[in-house]
């Protein structure tokens, strides 16, 4: 029988691995790398349009990810209906901008952006399908301890990293018969985080 010192090592292991998630963070890197990289000749791009390349990124990735939140307002007209992962939509509105803003950098500068944009895309997915299974794994160490509180803390972070991705009805679907499972203490932190995830994922 596994210990239950597994479950919280399970949850920490998630916790240190999540930085490829941040999609902002990650663009926000390779917006000042792809900066950095443009031809330091070109008398096209002064100082202050390095800063625009960088503030444009900000916003398109905001409005992307706006699109599903709808917790601030958008910069440009709101985009009605959208579906499928937030992150992957930030990524691509971040490496849209990026292209459209470097054409004069020539075709080859639009391909790197590309296989970038490619890579950094595979990256992300292979670390959803680890963390997945990590979390799998820790519900199944709380069933097999009667862990209900460890079991609701990892169905909310697996939920919202399914819901991370734009899979709301797969998220909800886990979370709710957990959730369901207590009939008192709904004044907890634990708690009350799941109620307003499952509000969220309507």
């Amino acid at each position: 029988m596994r210990k239950a010192v597994s479950i919280p090592l399970v949850l920490m292991v998630l916790a240190g691995g999540s930085a490829r998630a941040d999609v902002v963070t990650d663009w926000n890197l390779i917006t000042v790398q792809t900066i950095n990289a443009l031809t330091p000749a070109s008398h096209l791009r002064p100082g202050p349009t390095s800063i625009l390349d960088l503030a444009t990124v900000h916003v398109a990735m905001h409005d992307a990810i706006q699109a599903f939140e709808h917790r601030y307002e958008s910069y440009a007209p709101p985009i009605p209906a959208a579906t499928g992962s937030p992150i992957a939509a930030a990524a691509k509105a971040a490496h849209d901008v990026l292209v459209a803003r470097t054409l004069d950098q020539g075709p080859a500068f639009a391909t790197a952006l590309d296989s970038l944009s490619e890579r950094e895309l595979a990256l992300l997915v292979d670390e959803y399908a680890e963390q997945e299974a990590l979390y799998r794994e820790a519900m199944s160490i709380a069933d097999e301890q009667g862990a209900e509180l460890w079991k609701l803390r990892t169905a909310v972070s697996h939920a919202r990293l399914l819901g991370e991705q734009g899979r709301r009805t797969e998220a909800r679907a886990l979370l709710t018969p957990v959730y369901g499972w207590f009939t008192e203490g709904f004044g907890i932190p634990d708690l009350q985080n799941a109620k307003r995830l499952l509000d969220e994922l309507r």
